[in-house]
């Protein structure tokens, strides 16, 4: 959020953080990096600024996010001061866009058309799928059908996985580039991400990690604090940089909703430097 600017006009400024666009009307609304301003004349929730600014643009409200420095802005949140907002499109939006080819591998994917491969997840019903298509999208899968692995002679392939319901989700993902919803829990996605870097599907890995950042807050980030430290070795940068961000920005908060957490953060290095220790011990004490 910006700064109060003293006598001058307080505005909430909606930037589009790239070409929005109103689907049904197949029409570009707002070019990027071009702004709307609405003045700030009492306290209101965010959600009533957006919602004005969707009006004003006649953009779908539920098809955008609102981001202040990297983080989606809560709904609720009251709006006293100037701000900056950038506005991009939902995940949804992107899926909702006409592609005569995802909508073909789509049809691939769930009646499993001149299929050449079975899948079996743990003892679930064996799905009907492609070689060339899991190959040419997971290097993982391009292993296992170009080697002298078992799997490239059988025309039943057999996996073990714990949440077969996200093993799907990944295979549709292969096929089609997108899910119809992002998993509610963020355990889930965490476990997606770990799916996707293990079959080398980096755009999967990627949305995951955008789904993972839009869902942090203070009841959560101790727990993706934990992942990160845990999977450091295949976290990205801005993953790490907003994860952290967050824990310092709301320590206080979150010392609140963890008894243990002094215990925990122990755990992560990168909070038991001596500056961090100094500042864990303030907090503590006070």
């Amino acid at each position: 959020m910006l700064k109060k600017k003293g006598s001058e006009q307080l505005d909430i400024i909606f930037e589009a953080g790239e070409d929005l666009l109103n689907i049904s009307k197949n029409q570009v609304i707002m070019i990027k990096n071009n702004s709307i301003k609405l003045p700030i004349i009492r306290p209101r929730t965010f959600l009533s600024y957006s919602l004005e600014f969707c009006g004003i643009t006649n953009l779908n409200y539920k098809m955008l996010r609102f981001q202040s420095l990297g983080r989606d802005i809560r709904p609720e949140t009251s709006i006293m001061t100037s701000c900056l907002v950038k506005v991009i499109h939902t995940t949804e939006f992107s899926q909702m866009s006409q592609n005569p080819l995802k909508t073909s591998f789509q049809t691939l994917f769930n009646h499993g058309f001149h299929s050449d491969v079975l899948l079996q997840i743990n003892d679930e019903q064996p799905l009907l799928l492609h070689k060339c298509i899991l190959a040419c999208r997971s290097p993982k899968f391009n292993g296992m059908f170009s080697s002298n692995m078992i799997e490239c002679n059988q025309s039943l392939v057999k996996v073990e996985y714990k949440k077969p319901d996200l093993f799907k989700v990944m295979l549709q993902w292969i096929y089609c580039g997108y899910w119809k919803e992002f998993p509610v829990e963020i355990e889930d996605t965490c476990d997606l991400m770990l799916l996707a870097d293990e079959y080398l599907i980096c755009d999967l890995k990627q949305k995951c990690e955008e789904d993972i950042i839009s869902k942090l807050n203070s009841n959560n980030i101790l727990q993706i604090l934990l992942f990160v430290e845990k999977h450091s070795n295949i976290i990205s940068s801005m993953l790490l940089e907003k994860t952290n961000s967050m824990f310092i920005d709301d320590f206080d908060k979150i010392h609140k909703l963890n008894s243990d957490l002094e215990k925990e953060i122990n755990k992560v290095p990168e909070f038991t430097s001596t500056e961090n220790q100094k500042r864990q011990k303030s907090a503590f004490c006070s």
